[in-house]
């Protein structure tokens, strides 16, 4: 599964992955992929998103550097 967050404000793209992850939770979807593009302020914030969402696990940038690997924690049962 991907998330493409060009054309997205930066609290539109924030907003936009927060509902995306929470759904992935919910539907017990282990990684996403979540296309921030190389540079900018979506790919500059970026980190700081996952690392403050209660639902992601992990997350690293992926080797072409315009994606980010996200994996999400566990549905508890």
């Amino acid at each position: 599964m991907a998330l493409d967050l060009h054309g997205y404000t930066i609290h539109g793209a924030w907003q936009k992955f927060n509902i995306v992850i929470d759904q992935c939770y919910w539907n017990g979807v282990k990684s996403i992929t979540v296309i921030t593009g190389r540079s900018g302020p979506i790919c500059r914030e970026f980190p700081t998103w996952a690392t403050n969402h209660m639902r992601v696990r992990d997350f690293e940038l992926k080797q072409n550097q315009g994606s980010w690997k996200v994996y999400i924690n566990k549905k508890k049962v």
